[in-house]
């Protein structure tokens, strides 16, 4: 019992270093060249972009779309691919921002709403899809808290990089469980659509 006591301890004391030792590692924060990497943690299992590792389910997808005269200039970030390497469902993630700011470090506010780069809604948003018929499309239903952070918005090298995270619960529906994304980090470059 004492053992099992003091591992606990210890187990709690190095997670505790490990979280206060990364938010002061700049190292964490995504690579700001254009390098095309993204990731994140869905649920606790890796949701990465794996250009060879396309199923007959998914055809792994990964695409930034910059739209200037939409809503103050609209960026639209589009990743489709697998939770931990399982091919046999694919998941699809899109991050739509509005207004976006090309100086500094800004922090944008996922809300609630249905909303596509097409239809002209002025709000920043996610949309999450995982297999088995589980769609969170941001409605009025779904409950989305969670954030964007761009590092950086480079219009003339046309790079983007920055972090994310957020939580969407669906309102009244058992079986869809709650999708939780933390250390989201891209750093990627964007097609203009103007």
């Amino acid at each position: 019992m004492k053992v099992k006591s003091l591992l606990f301890t210890l187990a709690i004391f190095t997670l505790s270093a490990l979280h206060f030792s990364c938010k002061k590692d700049k190292s964490l924060l995504p690579m700001q060249v254009g390098k095309n990497t993204f990731f994140c943690v869905i649920n606790g299992k890796l949701f990465t972009y794996e250009p060879f590792l396309s199923s007959q389910y998914c055809l792994s997808t990964k695409k930034v779309t910059y739209f200037p005269k939409q809503n103050g200039g609209s960026v639209w970030l589009k990743i489709s691919g697998f939770l931990d390497g399982d091919i046999q469902g694919c998941h699809y993630l899109n991050i739509y921002i509005d207004s976006i700011i090309s100086k500094g470090v800004n922090r944008y506010n996922l809300d609630s709403g249905n909303r596509t780069p097409y239809n002209n809604d002025d709000w920043n948003s996610v949309t999450y899809t995982k297999p088995q018929n589980c769609k969170f499309y941001n409605e009025k239903s779904d409950n989305v808290l969670g954030f964007v952070d761009i590092n950086r918005f480079d219009t003339d090298e046309e790079i983007i990089s920055g972090t994310f995270e957020f939580t969407i619960t669906k309102s009244g529906n058992s079986d869809c469980e709650k999708i939780v994304a933390k250390v989201g980090r891209f750093d990627m470059i964007f097609n203009t659509v103007n």
